[in-house]
């Protein structure tokens, strides 16, 4: 018996999978991502990307050393503040 064909694109050696939820406009907008850009063949091979990406940008500006929020204005999901 032959081995399964993989699916998606090609992992580097020594990474490790992960799961994750996003909402539904944030799926939409990566296969708008997938589609116009670069980034992946897939929704899950631009999320994989740009969390990749964020990911060693915390990394290289010690984040974890300040534990203060980068610079970037917050985007997404429980960015909305409530009028009170």
């Amino acid at each position: 018996m032959g081995k399964k064909p993989k699916r998606g694109a090609p992992k580097k050696e020594g990474t490790r999978p992960i799961r994750m939820r996003v909402s539904g406009n944030l799926y939409a907008y990566l296969g708008l991502l997938k589609r116009e850009t670069m980034l992946g063949k897939s929704e899950n091979d631009v999320a994989e990307r740009l969390l990749t990406d964020k990911l060693c940008e915390l990394l290289d500006q010690k984040y974890h050393e300040t534990g203060k929020p980068p610079e970037a204005a917050k985007h997404g999901e429980g960015s909305e503040t409530k009028a009170g």
